[in-house]
């Protein structure tokens, strides 16, 4: 991995100028904007400014900036300084950046922002993320109130069955609704669509550096872990797909110096705990996808993943990395790896019963559930990729005997597959479960999969983004003045 270090205190906050730039253009620019489609990690650590004042990288990012750069495929860490309200109202709008109060949306809504009802909305939604859209705006459903209900009442009613049915049928995006109550006009619910599951913005605890006598100090495996987890889901798999190659003694004993082995002209070379923490970290997302896929599902299913009938395919808007992950393998011309293949077992075990309660419904109610549902298609396009790869029926069938190893009914430690790999990860990073589980604060526990709040709320929300920005903007003039003042010497 290269690294780029951009020091906020000593250029004055994340935009740069025309002295830092080669094109003389006269403008700020956002510094991320330099890094799409790449990893950006925040330190946590509070440091002196260019002015003298005390504060952290959030008091100096805009929310809707990072969440622009997220959508646009970007993934950003945050290592420490995420345990304080402050930087957790940050990342609630970094999820949801919204930029419309409830009075905007009344003016400015089109015929692809408004719907009649909560299906058409969620068709909408399906659509746009099947043609590969992402997006986070504003949407606006219309109430239809019926004679024996007040207005309010009905606005009310409408908002929590929207907030139910985008739980139900869309578990791995996340909204924020708020019923708005009839004024001068008519009432209507409004929806932030807000950053998806699988956007890649986490936060995590940081631990201190590892020393060594006689040697530099290293990172702790705990961080280097969630850097690699850090880096876009696509450069890790084709790192999972990539030619490995053994480590020679030469490059151990660099690697025991405290030094890094080197690549040979012409040939990719991994290290082991590089691919190992790819594929520790790859499967941990593709089952986290699946459970929270069936965590949100009702008694019966209301999602069809093999129906053919719909302009979208429903496996690729709540799978995307499932999606993307088979469609390496498909084209993968070499023999599937283990690691590979130890990551689609725990795919396929993630969809047994993970509770007793689970199980008992499994045996009460065999037909009709999610969980029936999404595990029978996935047994059955494992199966086809693994029979294009030339699998006999044989093998195949020690394949998924294997699968059922990894999932035990009895034993309730085998049978929550987020616990096995709990444990699997917890012994790489050399730290307890009960750490590693504490450590990752992760977006899924900071902010539920939907929120629901009043017009004050979100509009409170809107003005803060506004301030926010108006605030960083001023520092960051300052600073720069500040900074062009100091000295004629480019830093």
């Amino acid at each position: 991995m290269k690294l780029d270090i951009w020091n906020v205190s000593l250029y004055g906050g994340l935009q740069r100028s025309a002295r830092d730039s080669e094109h003389e253009d006269g403008e700020l620019k956002f510094i991320l904007e330099d890094y799409a489609g790449k990893t950006i990690i925040f330190l946590g650590n509070q440091f002196r400014d260019i002015n003298g004042h005390q504060q952290t990288v959030l008091d100096i990012c805009e929310s809707n900036s990072a969440a622009k750069e997220c959508l646009q495929g970007t993934s950003v860490l945050f290592l420490g300084g995420i345990t304080q309200n402050t930087s957790k109202q940050w990342l609630r709008s970094a999820i949801f950046p919204i930029s419309q109060s409830t009075s905007e949306i009344t003016s400015s809504a089109t015929d692809s922002t408004s719907f009649r009802n909560k299906e058409a909305l969620v068709r909408s939604i399906s659509e746009q993320k099947h043609s590969s859209m992402p997006i986070s705006q504003a949407y606006k459903v219309e109430t239809n109130p019926k004679w024996y209900l007040g207005a309010k009442v009905a606005v009310r009613r409408q908002a929590k069955q929207i907030q139910g049915h985008l739980k139900s049928c869309l578990p791995q995006e996340k909204f924020c609704v708020c019923p708005v109550y009839p004024g001068t006009e008519r009432g209507f619910v409004a929806i932030w669509h807000g950053l998806p599951q699988s956007t890649i913005l986490f936060a995590t605890e940081a631990k201190s550096l590892q020393t060594r006598r006689g040697l530099p100090p290293v990172l702790n495996p705990y961080d280097a872990y969630n850097i690699v987890c850090a880096l876009p889901f696509d450069r890790r798999v084709r790192l999972l797909f990539s030619t490995q190659n053994e480590d020679s003694e030469t490059e151990i004993k660099a690697k025991d110096e405290g030094g890094s082995s080197k690549a040979s002209v012409g040939s990719v070379v991994h290290s082991n705990y590089a691919l190992d923490a790819a594929q520790l970290s790859v499967q941990e997302e593709l089952v986290s996808q699946i459970l929270n896929f069936l965590r949100q599902g009702p008694w019966f299913n209301n999602i069809k993943l093999d129906n053919k009938r719909k302009p979208y395919d429903e496996f690729a808007v709540h799978f995307p990395y499932l999606a993307v992950f088979f469609q390496s393998i498909s084209i993968e011309t070499q023999t599937l790896s283990d690691r590979v293949l130890e990551i689609l077992r725990f795919v396929i075990a993630a969809t047994f019963p993970q509770s007793k309660r689970q199980f008992a419904r499994s045996v009460f109610m065999a037909f009709g559930q999610r969980r029936v549902d999404l595990q029978k298609c996935l047994i059955q396009r494992v199966r086809d990729l693994l029979r294009d790869k030339g699998y006999s029926p044989p093998e195949l069938e020690i394949f998924f005997t294997s699968v059922q190893s990894l999932h035990s009914r009895s034993n309730g430690q085998r049978r929550n597959t987020a616990k096995v790999i709990e444990a699997h990860n917890s012994k790489f990073t050399k730290c307890s479960s009960h750490q590693y589980r504490n450590s990752r604060q992760t977006i899924q526990k900071i902010v539920p999969n939907t929120l629901q709040c009043t017009s004050a709320e979100w509009n409170a929300s809107c003005q803060g983004l506004k301030s926010s920005g108006t605030r960083i903007h001023r520092l960051t003039t300052s600073a720069q003045k500040r900074r062009a003042t100091m000295s004629t010497l480019k830093f």
